[in-house]
């Protein structure tokens, strides 16, 4: 093997483990919904132990997530023992009808964060690293416990999403299990949460530039010969 034909390989060996390694640099946003300053938050009755979310969109073509962050409010002066959860679905669920609009309820789960402990005041939630693919649509929950007489737990709203798109409703899990959704003050409020999601290209794709890359790295050798 030539010295030239070692170099143009050795250099595209480099770039093609760097992307892939470091297919972070490559992500983007796919979902964007940012309060400031935050003033607002929804927190059903009986918060203890309900499931409520919101329905999205996520904008371009990235759907490997990587990481998701949203924004909660925890009255200040809290015991200390409130935990909070949050879970990621598919839109594949069961087929719901209230009044006359029906919907598609969540249905996969494709993330569990498990319990997290929560801190007062305005906050914000950071995933682990993520990794899983992501449709097009699909609701994030949060399930908060631990709260105690006079404690107060919520989610940020805010209007629309910078980036993607969200329902004007959300998502709430009854007492059996089942999903539903609502609407705040009849439909007056925007039912839309402060949340982030981050994602990269699907693997696939990063092949495909690998590959290109190789490709380009041969053609560069064969001028050279």
């Amino acid at each position: 093997m030539t010295k030239m034909k070692t170099a143009i390989l050795r250099a595209t060996v480099l770039v093609a483990t760097s992307l892939l390694c470091g297919a972070s640099a490559l992500a983007s946003t796919v979902y964007e919904n940012s309060a400031s300053p935050p003033d607002k938050y929804y927190s059903p009755a009986g918060i203890n132990g309900i499931e409520f979310g919101d329905e999205i969109d996520l904008a371009g073509t990235d759907r490997l997530v990587t990481e998701f962050r949203f924004e909660y409010f925890l009255k200040l002066g809290a015991s200390g023992n409130e935990q909070g959860r949050l879970a990621i679905y598919s839109q594949n669920g069961a087929n719901i009808t209230q009044g006359s609009v029906l919907a598609i309820a969540p249905g996969t789960l494709l993330y569990d964060s498990g319990n997290f402990s929560l801190a007062s005041g305005y906050q914000q939630y950071i995933s682990p690293a993520l990794s899983f693919q992501a449709p097009n649509t699909l609701t994030w929950a949060v399930t908060f416990s631990g709260l105690d007489a006079g404690e107060d737990v919520g989610l940020l709203l805010s209007d629309t999403p910078q980036t993607g798109a969200s329902f004007r409703d959300f998502w709430q899990k009854n007492s059996s299990g089942n999903w539903g959704f609502f609407e705040m003050d009849g439909g007056g409020t925007k039912a839309n949460f402060v949340a982030k999601v981050t994602a990269v290209p699907e693997p696939g794709t990063l092949a495909l530039l690998v590959g290109g890359l190789a490709w380009l790295g041969f053609l560069g050798y064969r001028r050279k010969i």
